[in-house]
């Protein structure tokens, strides 16, 4: 058990192209996974460093006024990464290991590189649309830091308003409808009240989605395959 444990940690890391270290529940469980292994970029490194990108050069256009420092600016965005890095890296682990999984499972070679390839294809468009509407989503979190300096705020409050500001648009779910008046009765009031998920869980759903669909796919052709070369060894024994 502690080997096939070691061998799908091994795996999780070669597919998702992170550190074994990262995926293992217990650093002291590899012997094989020790070692350096070829990474296949299924695109999260960097969706997550355009990502980061994209909030370090906003926080910069969001924060010209002279009571803005390059410290303060510098403390918004390593703020911001740690939050973004940190709750990404959770959300993505157990995609990551849903992949390495049916890579295992695949007998052949040509079927387990066909199946990261079109896992890879699928990713690029879902980390294509969702970086745009991700972008989108934090423009109105620079404007509203643009406005802050108009209110007397201290520094410190600054930096951590704007840390807010971006994190909470990216990381929180956003709810409406919430207040109750004019409204009747409970069911009016659920009806009223829903929530947006976040943008990290937009992406890891759709993520998710994808790579479930192309995993069946990619099982039941196998299992397909599997079964006809049974069949076939049947026919030529008998």
């Amino acid at each position: 058990m502690q080997f096939r444990a070691s061998l799908l940690w091994g795996a999780c890391a070669y597919l998702a192209g992170v550190n074994a270290s990262f995926l293992a529940p217990d650093a002291s469980t590899n012997t094989s996974t020790s070692t350096t292994r070829a990474k296949i970029d299924l695109g999260f490194d960097a969706f997550e460093a355009k990502l980061l990108a994209d909030v370090s050069s906003g926080v910069a256009a969001a924060t010209t006024a002279t009571v803005w420092t390059s410290q303060m600016r510098e403390s918004v965005t390593a703020n911001v990464t740690q939050s973004l890095q940190q709750t990404m890296h959770e959300a993505f682990a157990p995609l990551k290991k849903s992949v390495a999984h049916t890579w295992m499972a695949l007998p052949a070679e040509q079927q387990k590189t066909e199946y990261i390839q079109a896992v890879k294809a699928s990713f690029a468009r879902v980390f294509s649309q969702q970086l745009n509407m991700t972008t989108n989503r934090m423009a109105s979190s620079f404007r509203a830091i643009a406005r802050e300096v108009g209110l007397s705020r201290t520094a410190d409050q600054l930096v951590a308003n704007a840390t807010v500001l971006i994190s909470d648009g990216l990381l929180k779910e956003h709810c409406y409808g919430g207040d109750t008046k004019g409204v009747v009765g409970a069911a009016h009031q659920k009806e009223r009240h829903f929530c947006m998920p976040s943008r990290v869980q937009t992406v890891v759903k759709q993520l998710n989605d994808s790579q479930e669909l192309i995993s069946m796919t990619a099982r039941y052709d196998a299992g397909a395959l599997s079964l006809l070369a049974k069949q076939k060894s049947k026919a030529r024994a008998a």
